[in-house]
């Protein structure tokens, strides 16, 4: 991303702080916290970790997982992740692999 910036605009930064891209322990670390036991269920958070995604993309997943969850009256559960994961992929333009969204498919919902 730095390289992306132009060097004149750069050197007027005073600090330039580097968000290393989080690895699969940190990111299924970050589904545990946004994902509270309390409101979700059989989630699997070993494969949302395998989803290369950036801690603000987690935790937009999250926020529009727990939308659409109250909007079906239940609790957060994996095919309401993949679905919210599936629109956040949509909205970075970032390609799907169909079998990370399987288990979506498998529950009947939208693929």
């Amino acid at each position: 991303m730095k390289t992306m910036l132009d060097q004149a605009f750069t050197r007027r930064l005073r600090f330039i702080v580097d968000f290393p891209f989080p690895g699969t322990e940190e990111r299924e670390a970050m589904w545990r916290r946004m994902l509270r036991p309390d409101q979700s269920r059989d989630l699997d958070f070993a494969r949302l970790a395998r989803l290369s995604l950036t801690g603000g993309s987690i935790q937009n997943i999250a926020i529009n997982s727990a939308f659409l969850a109250a909007r079906a009256g239940g609790l957060v559960t994996m095919p309401i992740v993949l679905e919210a994961a599936r629109g956040e992929f949509v909205k970075m333009e970032k390609p799907i692999n169909p079998a990370d969204f399987r288990w979506l498919e498998s529950a009947g919902g939208t693929a």
